[in-house]
């Protein structure tokens, strides 16, 4: 055998050496892997399908909690004082019921700081405002160009940043807070009452819609609490009915016509 035969013949047996070595020390390939019986855990950076329901479903509630207990002192009839702090003891229940199903509904109950964020955002976007207002009647042509510009550059960030969906939905409910609130604020007496009742008979025929929903799509525990949730849902919302009527019936204006 020449030095070249001999050569190659060796580094094809240190390659094959090599294989076979790389085959003994990786792990066995799992022959059937529809046949494992332990569910794939989540990561704690991961929420689970039932936990993201959790999340949604608690926000909800705390958005309740914080406009009955907004109503409770507003509100001049006595059946609807007692109905809002009825509303506000319940959904504060179930709020730490889905915080023990979920540990990771920590995100919720920060509905009123968040308020005063957003606040404070709109007052910067009036100043801003009302900027670009003097910049235009200064030149109105360069005004307008700067405001496309910025327009353009700020569509084109949104459409690059991912989203969070459950920030998202804790933002929605911080501004429906806010925009129940200075609807009842312009309200009084027992229109007040009507306004605040009418929201409720809404948002529970809402709630309903999504309870049953996500109960097709929950499982375990969680799906066990929506089931019971839909009964002192349909409860609530046949004490606001009631209630409607009792104040239609008390309301001069309405009696009159």
């Amino acid at each position: 055998m020449n030095i070249q035969s001999f050569a190659v013949a060796t580094l094809a047996t240190l390659l094959v050496g090599s294989s076979l070595s790389a085959q003994e020390t990786k792990p066995p390939r799992a022959q059937n892997p529809a046949a494992r019986t332990t569910p794939v855990q989540s990561t704690s950076d991961t929420p689970t399908k039932d936990q993201i329901f959790a999340i949604c479903l608690a926000i909800a509630d705390q958005e309740q909690v914080l406009l009955s207990n907004f109503a409770k002192d507003k509100a001049t009839h006595a059946d609807v004082k007692a109905f809002a702090a009825a509303l506000e003891k319940s959904h504060q229940t179930a709020v730490e019921q889905l915080q023990a199903l979920s540990p990771t509904t920590t995100a919720i109950g920060a509905a009123s700081d968040q308020s005063k964020r957003n606040e404070a955002k709109q007052a910067d976007a009036k100043q801003a405002d009302a900027k670009q207002a003097d910049a235009k009647q200064a030149d109105p042509k360069q005004a307008d160009t700067a405001q496309l510009t910025e327009t353009n550059f700020k569509q084109v960030a949104d459409n690059n940043m991912s989203v969070n969906f459950l920030q998202l939905q804790q933002e929605i409910s911080t501004q429906c807070l806010q925009d129940s609130k200075e609807w009842l604020n312009s309200k009084k007496g027992v229109e007040f009452d009507q306004c605040f009742i009418g929201m409720q008979i809404a948002k529970h025929a809402s709630c309903r819609s999504t309870l049953t929903v996500l109960h097709r799509h929950s499982t375990g525990k969680l799906q066990e609490w929506i089931k019971s949730t839909l009964v002192t849902n349909q409860k609530h919302m046949e004490a606001a009915v009631d209630l409607m009527e009792t104040l239609a019936e008390s309301d001069p204006s309405t009696s009159a016509r």
